[in-house]
């Protein structure tokens, strides 16, 4: 296996190659084509050693042909490059637009916490006036149930002491009638 990569197209082969792979295994998350292409530029460059050139008669290790082999991966070099960009550039507008994505949930689930606040807050209100109206009936029939025992007790009390009232008058009547009785008696027998 002589080698057939010259010393510029090694260094264009191991930097391709890094650039590829890490495409291939951070940027694009798993893409086996960037990958595989990453490695095969990688070890063909390590190795000083390209089996396509072998198949194409090409040798950049002794300067034959080396112009065009060279152009071409520097043209390679630079349409990476250009790709390296356009990804970086399309990542920017992802994470621009996922902090757009992300403020305006962030802003829809504000306003709708405000809602709920409020509705709750509504219904808060509608429990207290609903229990303030309820022991306010409770309070007005607690003093309506205790005026009327109030009236019940003393037309019962006015009843007892009216009844106390003639059994009393009967009874003074009845000592009166015994006094009578007992000094009528007391003046038949002097």
């Amino acid at each position: 296996m002589d080698a057939n990569v010259g010393a510029q197209d090694k260094k264009i082969r191991i930097g391709a190659g890094i650039v590829l792979l890490i495409l291939g295994l951070f940027v694009f998350k798993g893409n086996l084509l960037l990958i595989i292409l990453g490695f095969v530029a990688l070890i063909t460059g390590l190795m000083n050693f390209c089996p396509a050139y072998k198949l194409l008669g090409m040798n950049t290790a002794t300067g034959a042909a080396a112009g065009g082999v060279v152009g071409a991966l520097s043209s390679a070099k630079d349409s990476v490059a250009d790709a390296a960009g356009s990804v970086k550039s399309a990542a920017g507008d992802a994470v621009d637009k996922a902090s757009d994505v992300a403020g305006d949930a962030a802003s829809s689930v504000k306003d709708a916490a405000g809602s709920a606040v409020d509705k709750v807050s509504d219904v808060t209100g509608d429990v207290v006036d609903g229990a303030t109206d309820v022991v306010s009936d409770a309070a007005s029939t607690v003093k309506d149930t205790a005026g009327s025992a109030v009236d019940k007790v003393t037309d019962v009390a006015s009843d007892v002491v009216e009844g106390a009232a003639d059994v009393v008058s009967d009874a003074a009547s009845s000592v009166k009638e015994v006094a009578d009785d007992a000094v009528d008696a007391v003046a038949k027998k002097d």
